[in-house]
């Protein structure tokens, strides 16, 4: 218990003063059990990409990549300015590739929002933190669009990440189709009797 008889958390209220995401599948890095520095600098490379446009007027930053044991997921710690609403979702690989991948039966990234105010700090959580070197962009990506907007995916289909992730904000929730009008067979009838007495 923190002095006064306060815990420090959960739920943890503070100002981490930087912003966090989740990334599920993330492009670039090997196999859990095989990933190093290397793995650590090529996926900062791509999230150097994807913030490309937004470090034009202010300078938005990777500081740190989270990876704990065998999980797949790794956790991005980004500065405070990063304008986090376009790169939530599911980034698809040929978007930004200029060819598929041969060594990966992944085809797309999932970037969701780090649930902070449950979760705090990552490394008081057994997450290890990596640095990542500043490298050029590597010849795969397609350097000269503007980095595509993340596709809407559904947070509840990572389950066992309930906890540690955020859902899309509402208003980036699909607007369900509409159902198809029905239109009775009397209303048929009626339109063509009028079409009768009309040709008559």
């Amino acid at each position: 218990m923190a002095k006064g008889g306060k815990k420090k958390g959960p739920p943890y209220l503070d100002d981490p003063g930087c912003k966090y995401v989740v990334i599920i599948d993330p492009w670039g890095m090997d196999s859990t059990k095989n990933r190093t520095s290397e793995d650590v600098d090529r996926l900062g490379s791509w999230v150097s990409f994807m913030l490309r446009e937004q470090s034009e007027n202010s300078e938005v930053l990777l500081e740190v990549v989270y990876m704990r044991g065998t999980q797949n997921e790794v956790i991005l710690q980004l500065s405070e300015n990063v304008d986090l609403g376009p790169l939530l979702g599911e980034h698809r690989w040929r978007e930004f590739l200029k060819s598929k991948p041969t060594n990966s039966s992944c085809t797309a990234s999932y970037l969701l929002e780090y649930n902070y105010t449950v979760n705090g700090k990552p490394d008081n959580h057994n997450w290890a933190d990596h640095y990542p070197e500043l490298k050029p962009f590597f010849p795969a990506f397609k350097a000269d669009i503007t980095y595509p907007r993340a596709h809407y995916v559904n947070a509840t289909r990572f389950g066992h990440l309930k906890s540690l992730v955020l859902p899309l904000p509402k208003e980036r929730e699909r607007t369900p189709t509409p159902p198809p009008t029905d239109v009775s067979i009397d209303s048929f009838s009626f339109w063509f009797c009028d079409v009768d007495l009309l040709t008559y």
